[in-house]
């Protein structure tokens, strides 16, 4: 019995050692879900992956560490709360202060890289 895919099927001819000519099957079908092979060497992948990380413009970094320093000067003002400890809370606001800075820098630092 014939295979429910058989139309889809077509014969070639193809040379074997022998020099004998004999019909090959070959399938036309696509692939379900197949994914685009890659044609670059996976390193080359890597590098132009660290490059791009590498290339961050200052003033997104600028934004990020920011907002970084912020959350930290959140997370100490908080802890010097609940610690009852002056300095710590006083270090907490000095540096969510820094952040904010921090971050304005980087927004005003996008607006001129425009």
């Amino acid at each position: 019995m014939a295979s429910p895919h058989s139309d889809m099927m077509t014969s070639q001819p193809s040379l074997m050692n022998s020099g004998k000519l004999e019909a090959v099957q070959t399938d036309h079908r696509k692939k379900i879900g197949s994914t685009r092979q890659k044609t670059c060497d996976p390193a080359l992948g890597k590098l132009w992956k660290e490059k791009r990380r590498k290339e961050m413009k200052p003033s997104t970094k600028d934004q990020i560490e920011g907002k970084l320093h912020e959350m930290k000067g959140k997370v100490k003002e908080k802890a010097g709360q609940v610690t009852n400890n002056p300095d710590l809370e006083t270090e907490g606001q000095v540096e969510k202060l820094a952040g904010k800075v921090q971050k304005k820098i980087g927004q005003i630092k996008e607006v001129f890289e425009k």
